[in-house]
């Protein structure tokens, strides 16, 4: 037997089983009605507590992340874990002259690691790294966002990169070391978080949960080969942190962005200040719908973070490319009750990642398109305690990424 014949064998049995396993997602709105939590102009106080006390997922939005996921790995079968339980622990940290961005993920039938370095002067990537392996076990995802660490070990005896969890100081150390770039670097938690959980096609034994901050103060070192050593003192981080029983068929569209110091300009005395902001946008994943009409009226994880303090943006957000979605600037828009949205982004540069053949013909499709870049525009949000107060943010040249994502895995 040829080597054609073997492989087309393969492929056609992997296409069999595949097709024997699938079961297709069904999907029903989520809406406030049936899941009041997730709905409402401010998260919940304290930490997320991820089920009740009658052992049910308690789904809903809260300011501190849970420590403890046990009941969201416990319930996945040994082909959950391998086909729908997915994790991963984005981290980036914007300084004034560096863009610095990791995204460690654990698919258990394959790992992902993609690092980034981006000169925010020169407009332009300076360093990046891309690690993929099937049934690969060198990354190891933290068992929570705030609990231990995330490391990359692609060889016996080396750590290329880790984020971990500093409970005294109530940061996070991010490391990288690299041939061509190390960096040491601390990311403070910030005094209020987005702990997500959520139920996927609207199966309240299908959650997502996702602990993400944006906005937190960050400094350290990164060197470069070829470039002097830099030392910032003033930076912005962000955090996503995810584990999720993935729907199969999956779309997203996100935003993330920082600004380590951006005016704020507050309605009450007409007062302006500099602040850490931050903001975490999407749509199509995480998202509300209305019961009534069958529109979807917002997504769950839309926040804003301004000095370290979380506002829901209850509204649908529209994130779109005008154009091609790695060289074209893209519009981020929204308007609804307490809040208004209006950005422009500009992209520097893209990831993207897509399928080939073969993959597609066993029905595994990832087609992945991630600009980094500017930000530059206004966002305008009522306090919650007193909605007749708003804070008008400024946004200048703040760096981060938008993304479009499709996949069937």
């Amino acid at each position: 037997m040829n080597g054609k014949v073997v492989l087309v064998s393969v492929l056609l049995l992997a296409v069999a089983v595949r097709f024997a396993l699938e079961q297709k997602d069904t999907v029903v709105p989520v809406t406030c009605t049936s899941f009041p939590g997730l709905c409402g102009p401010t998260n919940t106080e304290g930490k997320a507590p991820i089920t009740n006390n009658t052992g049910a997922f308690e789904y809903g939005r809260w300011k501190m992340p849970s420590t403890n996921l046990d009941p969201i790995r416990n319930i996945a079968t040994f082909m959950d874990k391998m086909n729908r339980l997915k994790t991963w622990s984005y981290m980036s940290v914007v300084s004034p002259k560096y863009f610095i961005a990791i995204t460690p993920v654990q698919f258990h039938y394959v790992e992902d690691v993609y690092i980034s370095v981006v000169d925010r002067e020169q407009e332009r990537q300076i360093a990046v790294y891309h690690w993929q392996l099937p049934l690969g076990r060198s990354v190891t995802i933290a068992p929570a966002g705030t609990v231990g660490c995330t490391y990359f070990q692609p060889y016996w005896g080396s750590t290329n990169a880790e984020i971990c969890f500093d409970p005294d100081t109530d940061s996070w150390n991010f490391k990288l070391n690299m041939t061509e770039l190390s960096a040491d670097l601390r990311v403070r938690k910030g005094k209020e978080a987005l702990a997500l959980l959520y139920p996927l096609g609207g199966d309240t034994e299908r959650p997502a949960y996702v602990h993400k901050e944006a906005g937190m103060e960050a400094t350290g070192t990164v060197r470069v080969s070829g470039q002097a050593p830099y030392t910032f003192s003033r930076g912005a981080g962000a955090l996503d942190w995810t584990l999720t029983h993935a729907l199969k068929d999956t779309y997203w569209r996100w935003v993330s962005m920082n600004c380590e110091a951006c005016e704020v300009t507050s309605t009450k005395d007409n007062t302006k200040t500099e602040e850490h902001v931050g903001i975490n946008l999407s749509t199509l994943v995480y998202d509300i719908t209305n019961q009534e009409s069958g529109k979807v009226t917002a997504s769950s994880e839309n926040m804003l973070w301004i000095g370290h303090k979380v506002f829901p943006l209850n509204v649908v957000m529209g994130i779109e490319p005008t154009g091609d979605l790695g060289t074209d600037n893209w519009r981020v828009t929204g308007k609804g009750v307490g809040c208004e949205v209006d950005l422009t982004f500009q992209p520097h540069g893209t990831r993207s990642d897509h399928t080939g053949p073969e993959m597609r013909l066993v029905g595994v499709i990832s087609d992945f398109v991630q600009p980094f870049g500017k930000f530059n525009g206004q966002i305008t949000v009522a306090d919650p305690a007193d909605n007749s107060v708003k804070y008008k943010v400024r946004i200048v040249d703040c760096y981060g990424v938008c993304e479009d994502h499709h996949s069937l895995w």
